[in-house]
């Protein structure tokens, strides 16, 4: 009789696309190879990147070495593969960049002009249609949208209140003030932001009650929006 021991010591190779460009938005379908001696079907594992801010894609497995990318603000994702064999063997990895530029940004020109991608859904109450006319007071104007001591603001003052839509359609005086911070919130809850909804209600609720001017209210929310200029707008 004769032992025959096979020792697999060699590894897989893998082998990754070009870098890709794609449309904001929409999923992109990457498709990572690997070769190996022993293994008909080596595990392929990718991580994915991006330094400027996690949020701004998601990545789908749909197979071994397929993914589906959704690149939701304009970024640059690195994405770095390696394989492994049945015998744990793994070679070395390879990578690309994948990048999507994304042209509005979280402005209040962005939210008024896809309502159909949010107005039926906010965070605070995602059974009722806070953009129709005549809706009913919502928590968001209970806490935002109320402001009888609004100076020339008919759009602020309005009884019982206004809807997001109505908000967000303000334009002009104190309603400019409106316009932007309505922005600021629904991106602070929506979407990677630099500042927590608390503080853009509390900035608003300040020049309400005369705790500072009205144009330091507009500025502040103003100087939120810009943060995310250079960036698109994912709706979460």
């Amino acid at each position: 009789s004769q032992t025959i021991t096979i020792d697999d010591t060699i590894p897989p190779t893998v082998s990754c696309p070009a870098d890709v460009s794609g449309t904001c938005g929409e999923a992109i379908r990457v498709v990572i190879t690997a070769d190996d001696n022993c293994d008909p079907d080596p595990t392929i594992v990718c991580a994915f990147t991006d330094p400027a801010d996690p949020d701004r894609f998601t990545a789908v497995i749909s197979g071994n070495g397929v993914y589906d990318v959704t690149i939701h603000a304009t970024t640059v994702v690195t994405v770095t593969c390696d394989a492994r064999d049945d015998c744990n063997n793994t070679g070395d990895s390879c990578s690309f960049t994948l990048d999507a530029t994304c042209n509005q940004a979280c402005s209040p020109g962005f939210w008024r002009n896809n309502l159909d991608s949010w107005c039926s859904e906010t965070p605070y109450n995602p059974t009722q249609d806070f953009c129709s006319a005549g809706a009913a007071p919502t928590g968001f104007v209970e806490v935002f949208g109320a402001c009888p001591a609004a100076p020339s603001s008919t759009a602020i003052a309005k009884d019982p209140g206004l809807t997001l839509h109505e908000a967000v359609n303000s334009s002009g005086g104190t309603d400019q003030t409106l316009f932007h911070c309505t922005a600021a919130l629904l991106s602070a809850h929506a979407v990677s932001f630099p500042v927590d909804p608390d503080a853009v209600i509390s900035t608003v609720q300040d020049a309400c009650d005369g705790t500072i001017p009205w144009m330091a209210a507009f500025q502040a929310c103003r100087v939120w929006n810009d943060a995310e200029d250079d960036g698109g707008c994912p709706i979460d």
